[in-house]
């Protein structure tokens, strides 16, 4: 890479500042490396959605539009040291990366509940569960409704299954949030250049994506692979424009392909190695407001929004009773006063509706 993990993650961030990733690019990321929950603890009822990944850029994309906090395990998130190959030229294939998980938990998640509305594959039953269960989240007496939700998205956990309904969701931004999740761009010593996509438990969604694209091939119902030249030029145009996560991956990946040139296919061999196998070391965890502006300020609007048609219905409502009172619908219709009365009546009224 040209530039540092640090740098790459504020290039991402700079592309999606003004408006997230897709709908369905977000959807089809959770799809396979993501966790939509709902957990009995001591006092009740915990309920999130998770995305765990080994770079932090598309975490932070998403957490600075819809909320949440990046975390970190302590005993799998210690390494700062990457291991190298013999002739440390490569970084290893065995090296492990540090890991991080972006949590929304129920005190944030409905903004992004509404904007994944209708975009879910896989998880869709799973999201379902929690859409209705965040309408119960404050509500005391509905144990029974809350049981079933809980019980109803563990057991989706647990299944393998897809409503063959939603795979009429699939589009290309959906298989770029999956390829970002699952994918692999690899490029072989021997020359065989493979894309693929693995899906173990639900192996249906890559016959759809096969489908879809009409090229490439399943190879032992748990991978979607391209191989030829020619197809992996074209899926990697179609995604490329939607990915975060692989995206430097992919821009090499299509350069290696398309050049005769050794020096730069080794270049771009050595980008898609590092970015495979490199460590990031992301300390800023859990840090409140900071890193989550675009939430804060959807927030801010949405209570800025409610007060304001609170007042214009309040109005609307006086404006409706004003209308009733005018004529025989007023209890003094016909009734004669002074003038001095009149003024006070009209200075009560006033002070009465707060000057309406």
């Amino acid at each position: 890479m040209t530039e540092s993990i640090e740098e790459d993650n504020q290039q991402k961030m700079d592309k999606y500042k003004c408006s997230p990733p897709h709908p369905s690019y977000i959807s089809g990321l959770i799809d396979g490396d993501g966790c939509v929950f709902i957990r009995k603890i001591s006092d009740g009822y915990q309920s999130g959605i998770t995305i765990t990944q080994c770079r932090t850029n598309v975490l932070q994309v998403i957490r600075y539009h819809f909320g949440g906090s990046i975390t970190s395990c302590i005993n799998r998130n210690n390494k700062v040291n990457n291991l190298m190959d013999e002739n440390n030229e490569y970084f290893h294939k065995h090296n492990v990366r540090n890991q991080y998980n972006l949590m929304i938990r129920s005190n944030e998640y409905q903004v992004l509940l509404e904007y994944l509305q209708n975009s879910f594959i896989i998880k869709q039953k799973q999201y379902m569960a929690l859409y209705e269960f965040n309408k119960l989240t404050n509500l005391p007496d509905k144990i029974d409704e809350k049981e079933f939700l809980f019980s109803t998205c563990s057991a989706c956990n647990l299944k393998r299954e897809i409503n063959s309904f939603n795979l009429s969701r699939i589009n290309i931004e959906y298989i770029s949030g999956l390829f970002d999740a699952e994918g692999c761009a690899f490029i072989g010593s021997n020359g065989r250049n493979i894309i693929s996509i693995s899906q173990k438990n639900h192996p249906l969604i890559l016959y759809e994506i096969q489908k879809y694209l009409c090229f490439g091939k399943i190879e032992r119902d748990i991978e979607f692979k391209i191989t030829k030249k020619l197809d992996c030029l074209k899926f990697i145009r179609l995604v490329k424009p939607h990915l975060i996560v692989k995206y430097n991956q992919a821009e090499a990946f299509e350069t290696f392909l398309q050049t005769n040139d050794t020096i730069i296919k080794e270049k771009m061999y050595k980008i898609c190695n590092e970015e495979k196998h490199k460590i990031e070391n992301f300390i800023d965890l859990n840090q409140n407001d900071v890193g989550k502006e675009g939430y804060v300020e959807t927030i801010r609007l949405r209570e800025l929004k409610e007060k304001v048609c609170k007042q214009i219905l309040i109005k609307q409502v006086y404006k409706e009773k004003s209308e009733k009172m005018k004529g025989v619908g007023n209890h003094n219709y016909g009734k004669e006063f002074s003038k001095e009365t009149k003024k006070k009546m009209s200075n009560y009224i006033k002070d009465a509706k707060n000057s309406v």
